[in-house]
Order: C-alpha cells, then sequence, then structure tokens
C-alpha cells in the first residue's frame, strides 16, 4: 500500500503546481548532491517540503503541507552526463524567486 500511496504522490505531484514551468536546466552534479543542497536551501529558508524518490531521481514539493499558499514541484532526472531539473510553481511570487535562486545556487 505504501508503493502505491508514494507512486500515486509522485504522479500528482508536478500538477499540483498549475504546470507553469519557471526553469528548466541541467547540472552535471550527482542527483544526490543536488537533492542535498536544495533539501539544505529549503530548511534554511524555512519552506516546507518533501520529496518522493523515483528510479532515476525524484520530486521536490510542498503540495499538501497546512502552510503553502503557492504548491511546488521539482523534478530531477538522472539523464548521463547532465541531469535535467525542471521547476514548476504557481504565480510568480516571492517564493518562486526563492526557488529558483535555489536551484541555480545548486546546480
Amino acid at each position: 500500500m505504501l508503493g502505491v500511496s508514494i507512486l500515486l504522490a509522485v504522479a500528482i505531484a508536478p500538477n499540483a503546481a498549475d504546470g507553469t514551468s519557471l526553469t528548466t536546466t541541467t547540472t552535471a552534479k550527482w542527483l544526490g548532491d543536488f537533492a542535498s543542497c536544495f533539501a539544505r536551501a529549503e530548511e534554511r529558508d524555512g519552506r516546507a517540503w518533501a520529496f518522493m524518490p523515483t528510479v532515476h531521481g525524484g520530486t521536490f514539493t510542498n503540495s499538501g503541507a497546512g502552510s503553502v499558499a503557492a504548491p511546488y514541484s521539482l523534478r530531477i532526472r538522472g539523464a548521463g552526463r547532465l541531469n535535467n531539473v525542471r521547476l514548476y510553481a504557481a504565480g510568480n511570487s516571492t517564493q518562486a524567486e526563492a526557488l529558483v535562486k535555489a536551484t541555480d545556487e545548486c546546480r
């Protein structure tokens, strides 16, 4: 049952932020290093987050957290030497700017 819940959450997360892509980029950084850096940035800035791993990467999201006014999802996917990073967020808010900044810092 837990596997089904995680699979469902991963399927829903990219749609949680209205599908507005704020940034699509790549990183040569190992996905684990990128994920650790992004998690530290979320903690440092006091933002709600969760990570749902997949076979080839995973998704960070704040969807479902009680204090969230603008959901986001950040999908990371291993793709050889350069890994794909795609950030989706609702609206163009200060939070969205901070997410783009954190993504850029961690690349």
